[in-house]
């Protein structure tokens, strides 16, 4: 079974619960792969590069914070039907933060267009949010905004923003719901 994994800002997947992720399912016979977003912050090369992963046509696809934000931005435009989609400290509009508002300058032209859930509910049989309860990046607000918009049950975390500071964390609820 494929699974893609799609990071966050300056939040690659060669590292911290990604790649533990990445290392629990491998030798469980899952093909992971992943999508390497760099530092540009164009939205539209983020969707380019989210939709050659998608074209792989993978089973499940694990987003992270602005990963979620891109990857729902390139679904309103593609024909993916996808089995699992799991958006992990996510949000997608912009909401007011000191994060935001320092970056605000990096993301022009990102948040103009609000996302057309009625485009992209279908995509996915089913959806997954998972949020912290104590993320200092992304408000909780936002991830029971995503849970009700794709009527999914939000999963609470107590791990921030699982960020690169917390290592190579396992989040087993995320992982227990790809092999669910």
């Amino acid at each position: 079974m494929r699974v893609l994994l799609i990071h966050g800002y300056k939040s690659p997947v060669d590292a911290g619960w990604l790649k533990r992720l990445n290392d629990d399912l491998t030798p469980r016979g899952f093909e992971v792969a992943s999508v390497a977003l760099d530092d540009e912050t164009s939205l539209a090369a983020w969707m380019e590069k989210i939709g050659a992963g998608l074209s792989v046509q993978p089973e499940i696809v694990v987003a992270h914070s602005l990963g979620t934000y891109a990857l729902l931005k390139t679904l309103e435009v593609g024909e993916w039907k996808i089995r699992k989609i799991l958006l992990v400290a996510g949000f997608c509009r912009e909401y007011p933060s000191p994060v935001i508002e320092r970056l605000k300058h990096r993301f022009v032209g990102w948040f103009e267009e609000p996302i057309d859930f009625g485009k992209i509910r279908q995509k996915a049989e089913t959806w997954f949010v998972f949020h912290s309860d104590d993320d200092d990046v992304v408000p909780i607000g936002e991830g029971k905004f995503l849970a009700e918009q794709f009527d999914a049950r939000l999963h609470l975390l107590h791990l921030k923003h699982l960020g690169d500071e917390l290592g190579e964390i396992e989040v087993p609820e995320v992982r227990d719901a790809i092999l669910g």
